[in-house]
């Protein structure tokens, strides 16, 4: 199973509580997408569950030869369960929860470890997250929940404070390149890739194995003639809402906190879209701080449009026509 560098002090910790026998319960792992928390907790599962990790106190990774490597590869072993929403859903409900508590109250099947994955812990509903206190307070033989999540702010107190929680964060710049380096072919855009994927080395890659970056050039194009009175947002939006309003979302923000960032510090060499300092530093020039921010405001609110279902390409309507006002209230760009 794959093992990034930066994972390494984390897994050192972790495994040592493991040989000393004072392994946690209940652990959360959280840290910023795109540094593969999931593939670690993945990792972490299989060692727990790994009939050979425990038969010598030096053994530091899951053997991948025994039986419950075998089924854990094979995705039905059967002291693992997993929770994550269900398609169509907002929440990870009690009635899963429900489910795990008993599945868990049977006895091992291959008489080891039970470990329970639940990915977006945060988005455990309120009862569903009241139930699991009985699990965490209560387990059973030598059971063991990690619950992933992106902030545990965002979990009850009452769960995080009968967990153990450890934290995963960007590596080292030099540390991300060198993976991204080893990873693919298109070294060219390394840098420009990381410093749009905020320094997430996974996110990076995804960006450099797909076709975002061009997609990405794309649309900037348009939203530049949207600023430059050169297109109208309604066609813009007509366009773009057949396209992940996430990514969307992730552009727009970045673009838009580069521009508030020449416009507080005037330096070009603090944007992260590097690859577009010249447009930007144009655009920047007509545009207020203040409006700035209160469209970034605006950005933030769109992430709640494909929760409640809202109609994507008017809302991007709304968006677009929003920031063509802010232009039109500025000044006329000069390009």
């Amino acid at each position: 199973m794959t093992n990034f560098p930066w994972h390494d002090t984390q897994w050192e910790q972790l495994q040592q509580c493991h040989q000393q026998q004072r392994f946690p319960h209940g652990l959360i792992l959280h840290g910023p997408a795109g540094v593969g928390v999931n593939v670690f907790s993945r990792r972490l599962a299989q060692y727990l569950l790994c009939q050979n990790a425990h038969a010598s106190d030096s053994a530091a990774r899951a053997c991948g030869q025994c039986a419950a490597c075998k089924l854990f590869q094979a995705g039905t072993h059967p002291d693992l369960c997993e929770l994550e929403v269900l398609e169509d859903k907002k929440n990870i409900s009690i009635d899963q929860v429900r489910q795990m508590a008993q599945w868990q109250s049977i006895k091992s099947h291959l008489g080891g470890a039970q470990v329970v994955l639940i990915r977006e812990a945060h988005k455990l509903s309120t009862s569903a997250a009241n139930a699991l206190l009985k699990t965490l307070e209560e387990p059973s033989g030598a059971t063991v929940l990690i619950l992933l999540t992106r902030n545990p702010g965002w979990l009850l107190p009452t769960v995080r404070s009968r967990c153990r929680t450890v934290k995963f964060s960007l590596p080292q710049r030099r540390q991300a390149l060198d993976y991204l380096v080893n990873s693919t072919d298109k070294t060219e855009a390394l840098e420009l890739a990381l410093d749009i994927a905020g320094g997430a080395p996974l996110t990076a890659l995804a960006y450099l194995q797909g076709d975002y970056l061009v997609d990405r050039k794309e649309f900037f194009k348009e939203f530049q003639a949207l600023c430059e009175d050169r297109e109208s947002a309604i066609p813009i939006a007509g366009r773009w809402h057949k396209y992940d309003p996430e990514v969307i979302q992730h552009w727009l923000a970045a673009w838009c906190r580069d521009l508030i960032r020449l416009k507080v510090s005037g330096s070009m060499t603090l944007i992260s879209n590097s690859d577009l300092v010249s447009e930007l530093g144009r655009m920047a020039q007509h545009l207020g701080v203040r409006d700035l921010y209160k469209f970034l405001d605006q950005l933030t609110d769109m992430l709640k449009w494909v929760d409640r279902n809202l109609n994507i390409q008017l809302q991007l309507e709304n968006l677009l026509l929003s920031w063509q006002q802010m232009i039109a209230e500025s000044s006329t760009l000069k390009v």
